[in-house]
């Protein structure tokens, strides 16, 4: 598959194009920067599965929904003996302030 990148200073927030050569009009995506740009393209010659969301998107509209199915998704790693983060769990503020959850519970306690 051949895609360009082209650069439209028109476009302010998102100036790089990345489109597919013979494709749809609405076969195109967006970019920040070159860089972000060119990861797209390696990512779909390598048939990787994009975990950022702007490349999600970009990689959706790019390919066809049965190429963006057949890539390549990395199992994710799951640790069951991390435990949990109190921290994230309750609201802000809950603990008064206190550096460690554990030491508010006994306080309480």
């Amino acid at each position: 598959m051949k895609l360009s990148i082209a650069y439209k200073p028109t476009c302010q927030d998102r100036p790089w194009l990345i489109r597919r050569e013979g494709g749809h009009y609405s076969q195109h995506a967006h970019m920040r920067t070159k860089k972000d740009a060119e990861k797209v393209r390696v990512l779909i010659d390598r048939g990787k599965y994009p975990y950022c969301r702007d490349f999600k998107v970009a990689m959706q509209r790019l390919l066809t929904e049965e190429e963006f199915k057949g890539l390549k998704k990395k199992q994710r790693y799951f640790n069951p003996q991390k435990g949990i983060n109190l921290g994230s769990i309750t609201p802000k503020g809950f603990f008064m302030g206190l550096k460690s959850p554990c030491v508010t519970l006994f306080k309480m306690a």
